[in-house]
């Protein structure tokens, strides 16, 4: 080891990864015949499926795909699909029958859905109805289209019709993964700055990030009954909600399509739910909501997607009156890097997941010293094989060594040994040459009474040639109103609310703008491309609540 690295590594060991693809590791040793639910959709007919009713319904899927759609190994099947059971089916047939599974948001634009198809040239597609026409009017074929839920026809193929009988499916064999660096999915990155990239994840990683997640210490050291609210999609939920629970036996997973306050609290009550998996700002609701009493019976609520400072993690803990644990992760990490423990430094994300190594660096690669900021590098098993097709960004998402994960983030070793993300590396505003890191500023707009979600980006001043902050404010549902008819006093006070808690380069120079909703993403994260394009439309233009400092 370099002597000049500094690598930081967990203290709780990490069992042996099992050589086994994930087939293997989650189905071989399932009975046909296992009776324990282990997913229940929580909307419509709130329909459920035992573990051995999946693996049979999921050999049914895969062998269907060979026998009727001639599907062979390493063909990609794109699911454009919402949480449901049919999701886990449709994942898993695929894995079964040593098919790629490339994933797209259901609420992706056409241009997006484009952009994915023609990337990862998917044999077909596995999606709901009332998704066809946004599917087709990206030009993708109706033809490759299985629809999951209910029948269409016009040349889609209904799920019923493609399931292979239960006899063959009983006697099928997995097709045998030879490499256990094979890639087994193809989420999509954020694309904050650009269109979507296909993050190659392999078996090796799947396996290995599962490994990780149940040696973490009293994080799922038994099984739960949880509530799956993130979209199935990405990638928390991807591990979290739809691998883990199969991995560790006895787990219930009770599906919701999209985040209602009010119905969340009503399936905690109603289904015995003890862990929760959320973002920062679905907290916020719930702390407010008549029906959070109902959230007591919660024993631990991990936390991640963006930033949780330690003021509402406490307020969220006695409210809830349960442990919550920050994490952090990324796609390109199958999840994971970072935390997901009890009782660590509030704020911060804890500490390295154990068989992860890590490092935080300056500008130019050189280790920094404990609690200074520097970039966030990772090495280890659950780390992506590359993007697909994309050697040019694969190679600069790496060291020059090829050896370390340049995750972009910016981190802060804290003397606990609990890591803090302060910001996003390209996401730095510079202002006369000191930085900005907007997440700072962020977490204290989230702390005025009237702001209910906060995003600041850099906006170039070519009079003084420098960036300025620019905030852009989404304000709670009793405070709209003065959004609207009172918008330059709002904007002095939200300015002079920064000026008093920062040091001067730090002001809101660039101003403050009002919006109806902050763009986020399923996961929570700020969308700044958006934010940045509202900013280019006002490029000529001279804002009347620019703040003159």
């Amino acid at each position: 080891m370099d002597v000049k690295m500094k690598i930081y590594q967990s203290s709780t060991p990490m069992p042996q990864v099992p050589n086994k693809g994930i087939y293997d590791l989650l189905f071989a040793d399932t009975s046909f015949d296992d009776g324990q639910i282990v997913f229940k959709e929580c909307f419509g007919d709130h329909k459920e499926i035992s573990r051995g009713q999946l693996k049979l319904q999921l050999h049914r899927f895969g062998l269907g795909l060979q026998q009727k759609k001639g599907l062979k190994k390493g063909d990609v099947v794109l699911a454009i699909l919402p949480n449901m059971i049919g999701f886990p089916i449709a994942v898993f047939g695929c894995v079964f029958a040593g098919l790629i599974v490339a994933f797209a948001n259901p609420a992706y634009s056409e241009k997006e859905l484009k952009h994915i198809a023609n990337l990862v040239e998917p044999k077909a597609i596995a999606t709901v109805k009332p998704l066809l026409k946004q599917i087709t009017n990206a030009g993708l074929s109706i033809e490759s289209c299985i629809i999951m839920d209910q029948p269409y026809g016009q040349g889609s193929t209904f799920v019923d019709d493609l399931l292979a009988s239960e006899s063959d499916a009983r006697k099928a064999k997995a097709v045998t993964v030879n490499d256990l660096n094979e890639t087994a999915y193809l989420p999509c990155s954020s694309g904050t700055t650009g269109l979507p990239k296909a993050v190659m994840i392999s078996h090796r990683n799947m396996v290995s990030m599962l490994v990780t997640l149940v040696s973490i210490p009293h994080f799922y050291d038994k099984p739960w009954r949880a509530v799956a609210v993130a979209p199935f999609f990405h990638a928390m939920a991807l591990a979290n909600a739809v691998h883990l629970p199969l991995f560790k036996k006895g787990s219930y997973v009770a599906i919701m399509q999209r985040f209602d306050a009010g119905e969340f609290c009503d399936v905690v009550k109603n289904e015995k739910i003890d862990f929760a998996n959320l973002a920062p700002p679905a907290l916020r609701v719930l702390m407010a909501h008549p029906k959070v009493k109902q959230l007591n019976r919660i024993e631990l609520m991990c936390v991640g997607a963006a930033p949780l400072d330690a003021e509402l993690q406490q307020r969220a803990m006695d409210v809830f009156g349960c442990e919550i644990a920050q994490g952090h992760g990324m796609t390109e990490t199958t999840v994971g890097t970072l935390g997901m423990q009890k009782k660590r430094k509030l704020g911060s994300c804890g500490p390295p997941m154990p068989g992860l190594e890590l490092r935080v660096v300056d500008d130019d690669g050189n280790d920094v010293k404990q609690g200074e900021r520097g970039e966030l590098l990772v090495r280890a098993g659950n780390i992506f094989r590359g993007y697909w097709k994309n050697e040019a960004a694969t190679k600069e998402t790496f060291t020059d060594d090829g050896q370390w994960l340049k995750t972009g983030d910016i981190a802060v070793v804290h003397d606990t040994g609990d890591f803090s993300i302060v910001d996003r590396k390209k996401e730095l505003i510079k202002y006369k040459g000191y930085q900005v890191a907007p997440a700072e500023l962020e977490g204290l707009l989230l702390q005025h009474p009237k702001v209910a979600a906060a995003a600041v980006i850099g906006i170039y001043d070519k009079e003084l040639v420098t960036e300025l902050p620019r905030a852009y404010i989404q304000l709670k549902p009793d405070h709209k109103q003065e959004g609207q008819s009172n918008v330059e006093q709002l904007a002095k006070d939200l300015t002079e609310f920064i000026a008093k808690q920062t040091s001067s380069h730090k002001r809101l120079r660039g101003g403050v703008r009002i919006l109806e909703q902050v763009p986020v993403n399923p996961s929570g994260k700020i969308l700044r491309k958006e934010i940045r394009a509202l900013a280019a439309k006002e490029e000529n233009e001279k804002s009347p609540l620019q703040a003159k400092l």
